[in-house]
């Protein structure tokens, strides 16, 4: 699994949060598991901080939230989440 395509397509998608869901969803199914995703969007998260990009780091931390299964079951990206 290549984290640096990853991350360059999570960074293309990263202006609308529907996007970023199909990225996610597309590496979710070639294997990535969840700790593995959430990692590397934490790091993406500290990059565009520490860029000012305020309103990404909103929609990529939505997104890791769908991830860890921080939201209700429905809306978890991965499901075997208890």
């Amino acid at each position: 699994m290549d984290s640096s395509e990853f991350r360059k397509e999570i960074l293309l998608a990263k202006d609308n949060l529907d996007s970023l869901w199909k990225v996610a969803v597309k590496y979710r199914d070639l294997g990535m598991d969840k700790e593995t995703m959430y990692n590397q969007l934490g790091e993406i998260i500290l990059d565009l901080r520490a860029h000012g990009d305020e309103a990404s780091e909103d929609r990529i931390t939505d997104l890791s939230d769908y991830v860890i299964g921080y939201c209700i079951p429905e809306q978890r990206l991965y499901k075997n989440i208890e």
